[in-house]
């Protein structure tokens, strides 16, 4: 669903290889993307060796909202729309393009698809306003089939945290709920779900992302209720 006013802070994904990606290919990548970077970080591993690749994390910005990321055995895109000018979220598909532009170009140089599985995150961030019949429950559905009802009534400083299956290993997801204490009459709420799966030669990179997508906006909406779609996101478009 597509809403008014989207809450979304932060949207990423990561393509795992099976094995680290090493520094001189790290550097070749480098060069497959500076030529549209605003900015390029490479940080040193934890000894201070660059040969290192397991710790040598090197950061593209594309501009202010887009980050391509290479570090350890993975390929990352990071789009944060809270950081551009206007801070609108531009939508599904203009992330998914982007992400599977920079898959497209790492496959490219590498001439290799052997990703072993990719992961998929939403971070979300709003505030409420604090009113008499403010609860957790008023903004996020505690009726006990994800968030258990015993918080339902809580004001207070509350985390969730939810999950099953081990990350890297087989299809997981992993989920954040976080509502902090209220500070100038405002009731600040960060929302993070992530859905990873394996790679199959049977499902390309653009379908991957998609299942994956599906799967973390199902979750979203099991969890908000009709006043934060109304009130907090401004209704569907």
């Amino acid at each position: 669903m597509a809403y008014n006013k989207p809450t979304i802070r932060e949207l990423y994904c990561e393509f795992f290889y099976h094995q680290p990606i090493d520094t001189k290919t790290q550097l070749r990548l480098v060069d497959v993307f500076k030529k549209d970077a605003e900015s390029i970080k490479i940080d040193p591993d934890v000894t201070g060796s660059p040969s290192n690749s397991l710790n040598f994390r090197i950061r593209l910005w594309m501009n202010k909202n887009e980050l391509v990321q290479v570090f350890g055995n993975r390929i990352a895109f990071n789009y944060v729309p809270i950081n551009s000018e206007n801070k609108k979220y531009l939508g599904w598909d203009y992330f998914s393009g982007k992400a599977l532009d920079v898959v497209s170009r790492v496959e490219q140089e590498l001439n290799s698809k052997d990703w072993k599985y990719t992961r998929l995150v939403y971070l979300d961030t709003f505030t409420v306003p604090d009113t008499e019949d403010f609860t957790i429950g008023k903004v996020i559905n505690c009726n006990g089939e994800v968030v258990p009802k015993l918080i339902q009534s809580s004001r207070v400083a509350t985390d969730i945290i939810i999950g099953n299956g081990a990350f890297a290993n087989y299809d997981n997801f992993q989920a954040k709920i976080r509502l902090y204490d209220k500070e100038k009459d405002l009731f600040k709420f960060d929302l993070e779900s992530s859905f990873a799966m394996l790679s199959s030669n049977e499902i390309n990179a653009h379908n991957v992302l998609k299942i994956l997508h599906k799967k973390n906006i199902d979750f979203f909406e099991s969890i908000i209720t009709d006043y934060t779609r109304e009130e907090i996101m401004g209704g569907e478009v």
